[in-house]
């Protein structure tokens, strides 16, 4: 069974941290910022982007999440992962308005797959491939 966690971004601060709490009403969320000026912060839900831990684990052992960009190895691309009807993905952009995905579960070798960032702190590397 896999772990579930959560980590949020917040959208004014532009800072990254761990869920702590959750409530179910989705009123405030309490968010680990890892900071001194801010070690943790509770805010209502609708300032942060909530990303969902996949299970997985990289060819590092760096956890997999929502909006990571992951490069590919065996083809040198660099993904994100995308939570679509159920399923955790790799998607990537073949030409504006085009996407490729995998199943993120489906990939046959996670020693290939390395998480180089996310889409909120590094949008540079998607960037950086058009």
């Amino acid at each position: 069974m896999r772990a579930i966690k959560f980590r949020a971004w917040h959208r004014e601060l532009r800072l990254m941290g761990e869920v702590l709490n959750l409530p179910f009403d989705g009123s405030f969320m309490e968010v680990d910022l890892g900071t001194q000026e801010k070690p943790y912060l509770t805010d209502p839900l609708e300032e942060f982007e909530l990303m969902q831990y996949t299970g997985l684990k990289d060819k590092n052992g760096v956890e997999v999440y929502e909006a990571d960009i992951c490069k590919v190895s065996v083809n040198g691309l660099s993904w994100t992962v995308d939570f679509h009807c159920g399923e955790f993905y790799l998607k990537y952009e073949v030409a504006q308005g085009h996407t490729a995905t995998s199943s993120l579960y489906g990939h046959t070798c996670y020693d290939d797959l390395e998480v180089i960032g996310n889409v909120y702190e590094n949008p540079e590397l998607l960037e950086a491939e058009k």
